[in-house]
């Protein structure tokens, strides 16, 4: 999927570009680097965003089949793994205790704070590429 994907953004480039950076004496590789791969870092971007995806999709059936199969609380970080999501799914559907039910909560506030620092990491690198485009587009 990440290669057909990127296969395409690439293709999407207009030829013209690729045309004037071997009018203006680039090399191949510099018309690939400086100029098709800025112009193509959305599409290839949402490639990874879909393969990160499809990978947690097939992963998931694996990771609750076997969390389930060994269902209980970690006992710290560094023992046996237990899937975040069905930590909070566990703690939330089986809690004896507000302290439990707020350790529930507390997983869900890092799940939701995870996410949101991955989502800011992806935004800063296609911003950073978008700004390095412009500003090399401009000489």
């Amino acid at each position: 999927m990440l290669i057909s994907t990127s296969r395409e953004a690439m293709r999407a480039v207009p030829s013209e570009l690729r045309l004037a950076g071997a009018a203006l004496g680039m090399s191949r590789g510099q018309v690939i680097f400086r100029l098709c791969l800025p112009a193509a870092v959305r599409g290839i971007s949402g490639g990874v965003v879909l393969a990160v995806g499809r990978a947690a999709e097939d992963t998931a059936v694996i990771l609750f089949t076997g969390v389930v199969a060994n269902a209980g609380i970690a006992a710290g970080i560094f023992h046996t793994f237990e899937a975040l999501s069905f930590d909070i799914y566990y703690v939330s559907a089986q809690y004896q205790s507000p302290e439990e039910l707020m350790r529930g909560f507390g997983a869900a506030v890092l799940l939701l704070l995870i996410s949101c620092v991955m989502l800011l990491a992806a935004h800063l690198l296609e911003s950073g590429f978008g700004s390095r485009w412009r500003r090399g587009a401009g000489r």
